[in-house]
């Protein structure tokens, strides 16, 4: 399973929760925001592929931002392992 479906599960569980505590249904949120109640399960499920504006429309109405963070994988080089790990 790749990553990118893993963090679009998050995501749904995440929106999903908040829709629930808040007391709305995927209909409620689906005609908040002008989208079929299926395109909400869809998000919720992590089988959504439409676009980001649809998405962010959801997660903004639930009080959530869509951020994208970087997966660099940059090692320190080796100075800096002397000074993080300085034994003073």
């Amino acid at each position: 399973m790749s990553k990118l479906m893993l963090n679009k599960r998050k995501i749904g569980k995440t929106l999903l929760n908040a829709r629930k505590g808040k007391g709305l249904t995927q209909r409620d949120i689906a005609a908040r925001i002008n989208v079929p109640a299926t395109t909400i399960s869809r998000i919720e499920n992590g089988r959504f592929s439409g676009s980001v504006s649809t998405l962010y429309y959801y997660a903004n109405f639930l009080g959530y931002e869509i951020t994208l963070v970087t997966m660099s994988t940059e090692l320190p080089d080796w100075h800096e392992l002397d000074t993080m790990f300085d034994d003073d």
